[in-house]
């Protein structure tokens, strides 16, 4: 670690995301880091929760238009309050700690590097009320540690939809309908696109979609936690 960083963790020690006592480097202390819930066996195509690692039914019958998803953790306990407290709190150092953990999830298993990472687009009176973009604050460690470009103005949210929390499957896919806009020709890229919580993955779907019809050739998911 560089001088001024030793300086500034001297100055300001880290402290626990989850429990708010000192912690190490990560700012997750020895006592919450376990307790974390990892989706350690997971259907290699969506990462829905599965006795084992293999494929789920729904994606054996119908698949999503990504190629794979890596979601390292089940929406639950402490994840699910921390995700929260990040997007309507704009805790952005929780942020940094969950980014950092999807960067390692994703170089601790032999995936196929991306071309380029796009996080979710927000509506722009959306980001300009929150202020930011979870989805972009969680791109940024995987990025960093990877050597891989996040591109965020490849994709814009043409229209401001309406909260998807408490619609069905159905709904939320009406709701997404051509939400999204390429701005470029991806050229038979293959991109990484990340998000924060995946439920029923419409909206990635959506996204996904756009931008194979954009030119990608490959689209795979990162997202922090998985609904089961």
């Amino acid at each position: 670690m560089a001088a001024p960083a030793r300086l500034l963790r001297w100055i300001l020690p880290p402290c626990c995301v989850v429990c708010r006592r000192p912690a190490r480097e990560r700012d997750l202390c020895d006592r919450c880091a376990p307790q974390l819930p990892w989706n350690i066996r997971a259907c290699l195509r969506c990462a829905l929760p599965l006795p084992e690692n293999g494929y789920c039914g729904p994606c054996l019958v119908k698949p999503p238009p990504w190629q794979s998803a890596t979601i390292p953790f089940l929406f639950e306990p402490p994840v699910d309050t921390l995700l929260r407290q990040l997007k309507f709190s704009r805790c952005l150092a929780i942020g940094r700690v969950l980014g950092e953990l999807l960067g390692e999830w994703i170089a601790s298993h032999p995936l196929t590097r991306p071309d380029l990472i796009v996080p979710v687009p927000l509506h722009w009176r959306r980001q300009l009320w929150r202020r930011f973009n979870q989805a972009a604050e969680l791109a940024r460690p995987p990025a960093k540690r990877l050597g891989v470009p996040i591109r965020h103005n490849v994709c814009r949210r043409r229209r401001s939809t309406p909260a998807q929390r408490g619609l069905d499957g159905n709904e939320r896919r009406r709701n997404l309908r051509s939400a999204f806009s390429i701005a470029t020709d991806l050229g038979g890229r293959h991109v990484a696109v990340v998000d924060d919580v995946v439920t029923t993955g419409s909206t990635l779907a959506e996204l996904s979609r756009t931008l194979l019809k954009a030119g990608a050739a490959r689209v795979d998911v990162w997202a922090i936690a998985r609904v089961k």
